[in-house]
């Protein structure tokens, strides 16, 4: 029997950094947007062995080659024996997994492909393995792997803080988001390592976001401390974002290289789309229209 679980992307409606610990990590604070475009795991138990194998399908060639020579790193294949080793103690004999990955959603993008991946694999494995284990250990082991996870796992769009591990459900209206990813990839550590990237942004609190309309959050000064550094170190993402933003306030998700505006109907987002040119920055560059959702795909 083959069981499907939709592995939901995000963006950040917004993303400050507002301080930084001695290890290194940043503090955050972050409206984390749950959107209706997915990638898909598919999960089969083998009871005739315990190892646990990875398949990728795509309808991207260059992206499934890419994924397929990176397999020792990829999430799903580190979640999965996280799991695994987590409840080892409890000398259960679970069989083995075979995972084929249907990957839509780019990579390096701030997206949080990878992530989800990595969330949908921990949630879709202890249901079938009958672990028991609740959200919130899911949640701590996903942390260990992650900083993005425990967000995939909690399953509600939210409010971020700390590292990404402490999260509030905040609701928003389903709007429709234009996203653009030109065709490279964005390495979050050489962002944060940046030393030009602003650590201090003034912290807020939940209340500031609870009656805020995420199409009109640059009105409250809110921004994605991220899109400077980005734009900075990629010419590509800078004339996406400039493209995008003579239609509106758009931004930078995470960090990059997708860009995003919001409408309040498709047919606006539709418009736009169709204007989108093959190249920006001699890259090529792809658009996406994806709807805003509360509650991840993940569980329903």
């Amino acid at each position: 029997m083959q069981l499907t679980y939709s592995s939901p992307a995000k963006i950040n409606l917004f993303l400050q950094v507002i301080g930084q610990k001695p290890n290194g990590y940043h503090l955050i604070q972050s409206w984390f947007q749950y959107l209706d475009w997915c990638d898909y795991l598919s999960f089969s138990l083998n009871t005739q062995t315990q190892d646990i194998i990875l398949n990728i399908n795509s309808p991207n060639v260059a992206l499934r080659h890419t994924l397929e020579q990176n397999l020792q790193d990829n999430l799903i294949l580190k979640a999965a024996h996280a799991l695994k080793k987590q409840v080892f103690h409890l000398n259960l004999p679970l069989p083995g997994i075979s995972i084929i990955l249907d990957k839509h959603l780019p990579i390096g993008a701030g997206l949080g492909g990878g992530s989800s991946n990595a969330a949908t694999t921990l949630v879709a494995l202890n249901n079938l393995w009958g672990l028991g284990l609740s959200k919130q250990d899911l949640m701590a082991l996903g942390a260990t792997l992650g900083a993005d996870i425990p967000f995939f796992i909690f399953g509600h769009t939210a409010f971020v803080e700390g590292i990404g591990e402490k999260l509030s459900a905040l609701p928003t209206p389903n709007y429709f988001y234009l996203v653009i990813t030109p065709d490279v990839h964005i390495a979050t550590p050489i962002i944060y390592q940046d030393p030009r990237l602003t650590r201090d942004t003034p912290s807020l609190t939940i209340d500031t976001l609870k009656h805020a309309d995420p199409l009109l959050l640059h009105q409250l000064g809110l921004r994605n401390d991220l899109e400077m550094i980005v734009c900075k170190l990629s010419l590509a993402v800078h004339q996406s974002l400039n493209w995008l933003s003579q239609f509106g306030h758009a931004r930078v998700t995470g960090s990059g290289s997708s860009v995003f505006l919001g409408f309040k109907t498709e047919v606006e987002a539709k418009k736009i789309l169709n204007l989108l040119p093959k190249l920006l920055a001699s890259t090529p560059v792809s658009g996406k229209i994806a709807q805003a959702v509360n509650k991840s795909l993940l569980y329903s």
